[in-house]
């Protein structure tokens, strides 16, 4: 039974201490927030018997399996060095950091001391990703023509207390699921943002990925309605996951008499839509359960950590910013190298 520290207890922290409760394999939970209001409410809601207001003092007094780190991205990398000097495995919300150089300081650190390293990326968990990732490679990379990724929804109450922007807080998920699903670099990118009073609200990406592949992204806190699609368009047909309601569908819209030679987009433009679609069939998961299960195992050096994908995602990041600066194409090829 695993003596788990929570670092950060509220919108996500609070989901974080909903779920450890529920695993089978975490006995004590210690949580730790300078608010004082949240810890009284988590702990009172979770029979919480150890709360703190300094990380330093809870790492200093408990002997922890692990730590989970959900507080505002601009402290992560203080309070993950501070975790660090405990050798203790860590587990930090998504983004790693606020910038690159913070990123790679802290995966250098973690990685020099053989310290299990874990960001969450939780659309990885996600089972409808899974279950993409299978049918792609069922149908084939090779047959992969474009993807549409959309991430929005209402501006977030959370993010009025930090300046987190919506590219800093929403990419990040996409990003990794570009590289989770097809394990091909990003090679360009092209962004515009809307800003908001303190920061962006409104981001449409381009991306072109190896493969001769293109994407879209689009990010926004200024819709009323939360969606999470991701669609893949391919030669044979449209994949369509929701990623909120873990459904997975396959259009076939191409005439059924092709010729294998023929010009696939124009396909899609003008091809005989048949409306057939496939719903396939998906066993509905947590993410945030299955994600802070790799965790414990991660704890038990039963499964790696994915401390590499966070530099290079966060150097993409940085990648459109500039290419919203620019108002152009930004070459991202550089972001994979060592470092």
């Amino acid at each position: 039974m695993k003596r788990i520290g929570l670092v950060g207890v509220g919108s996500m922290g609070c989901n974080h201490a909903r779920v450890l409760r529920e695993l089978g394999g975490v006995g004590d939970l210690i949580i730790c927030d300078t608010n004082s209001k949240l810890v009284n409410g988590i702990s009172q809601k979770y029979r919480i018997a150890s709360c703190y207001k300094s990380v330093f003092e809870m790492m200093r007094k408990e002997k922890l399996d692990g730590v989970v780190l959900s507080t505002p991205t601009d402290t992560h990398y203080e309070i993950a060095k501070s975790i660090l000097e405990y050798e203790v495995p860590l587990l930090i919300e998504k983004p790693i950091s606020q910038n690159c150089n913070q990123a790679e300081e802290l995966v250098s650190r973690f990685r020099d001391k053989k310290i299990p390293l874990m960001i969450g990326y939780v659309e990885r968990f996600n089972p409808v990703i899974h279950q993409l990732k299978q049918v792609i490679v069922d149908i084939g990379i090779d047959k992969v023509l474009h993807i549409n990724l959309l991430r929005i929804g209402p501006f977030p109450v959370r993010s009025s207390l930090h300046t987190d922007g919506v590219v800093l807080d929403l990419s990040t998920h996409d990003l990794d699921i570009i590289h989770f699903l097809f394990g091909l670099k990003i090679a360009r990118v092209f962004m515009t943002t809307r800003m908001g009073e303190k920061a962006d609200i409104y981001a449409r990406a381009l991306l072109e990925i190896g493969n001769d592949i293109t994407a879209s992204c689009e990010w926004s806190w200024i819709s009323p309605q939360r969606k999470r699609f991701v669609e893949v368009f391919t030669s044979k047909g449209c994949l369509v996951a929701d990623l909120s309601r873990q459904d997975l569908f396959f259009y076939n819209h191409a005439p059924t008499d092709l010729d294998g030679d023929q010009d696939h987009f124009k396909l899609l433009q003008f091809g005989k839509f048949q409306n057939e679609f496939t719903k396939f069939s998906v066993t509905k998961k947590e993410p945030l359960k299955e994600e802070l299960i790799y965790f414990l195992k991660m704890i038990d050096n039963e499964a790696g950590d994915n401390s590499n994908q966070p530099v290079a995602l966060m150097r993409i990041l940085e990648k459109l910013y500039e290419s919203s600066h620019s108002r152009g194409y930004v070459d991202t090829n550089e972001c994979y190298a060592e470092y």
